[in-house]
């Protein structure tokens, strides 16, 4: 047999082995499995004094996070009204506000915005809009120094303007102007989108209807470049059932 023929027969085996055992490492490579992940429980909460149930997710901020219980803490219900807290990485929990329920609202659900040193949510219930409480928008200035730290309530909703805003975080525009959605409430009692100005007057944008556009928006809103705004309604539509399928809708200013 003609050794240049034995010389390129052998060659192009060798590449092919090569070839071969260059995808079974690179096989390996990504076979590896990834290492187990680590839970570390931070705090358990006990109701009181640290309250219970925090129905959304905490903001981080550095490596402090900030939220909210729904329940819990030393208001004056049954099982108190919430409370607004704060941990650090290591675990340390602390008390920043106790919710009374009362004008200052009760029972937040929604997800804290930060923003300069304060904090911005909502409460499901509480102020003095309504006989048994509508919710309010509030605002809590950390402390700094020697200087305690203070909520304040930037709205009381009274039914007519929404109530009980939910679930989703406040968001701010360029100007400083926050918007959010209220669950119920308005002249249709399908919940609303609204704008709180800086001067604290509240407008309504958008008054949802159940059909076509939707009603009861537990979450919060997206706004793009233009001054868009985007939300969802987690009942109504024109898709068939008792409650109807939810929506997801664009509001042009």
């Amino acid at each position: 047999m003609n050794s240049n023929y034995l010389q390129v027969k052998y060659s192009g085996m060798a590449a092919i082995a090569l070839t071969m055992l260059a995808a079974v490492m690179i096989f390996a490579a990504f076979a590896i499995p990834a290492q187990a992940q680590t839970e570390t429980l931070l705090h358990q909460s006990t109701g009181s004094p640290d309250g219970a149930s925090p129905s959304a997710g905490p903001v981080l901020k550095g490596t402090t996070l900030y939220g909210t219980t729904y329940e819990g803490g030393n208001g004056t219900g049954d099982t108190g009204y919430g409370i607004l807290y704060e941990i650090t990485a290591a675990g340390q929990y602390s008390i920043l506000y106790n919710f009374t329920g009362g004008t200052d609202g009760g029972t937040p659900r929604s997800a804290l915005l930060y923003k300069g040193g304060k904090l911005y949510g909502t409460t499901q219930s509480g102020g003095a809009g309504c006989t048994w409480g509508c919710g309010v928008i509030f605002e809590y200035t950390l402390a700094k120094g020697k200087k305690a730290g203070k909520e304040t309530v930037l709205h009381t909703f009274d039914g007519t303007d929404g109530l009980y805003p939910l679930y989703g975080a406040l968001v701010f525009d360029k100007l400083g102007n926050i918007y959010g959605t209220t669950s119920d409430g308005g002249p249709t009692n399908q919940g609303n989108v609204y704008m709180l100005a800086t001067d604290g007057t509240l407008t309504t944008l958008y008054d949802f209807d159940d059909e076509p556009d939707g009603s009861t928006p537990f979450g919060g809103v997206a706004l793009d470049a233009k001054g868009n705004i985007y939300t969802t309604g987690a009942y109504g539509g024109n898709y068939g059932g008792e409650y109807g399928g939810g929506t997801v809708i664009k509001i042009t200013p």
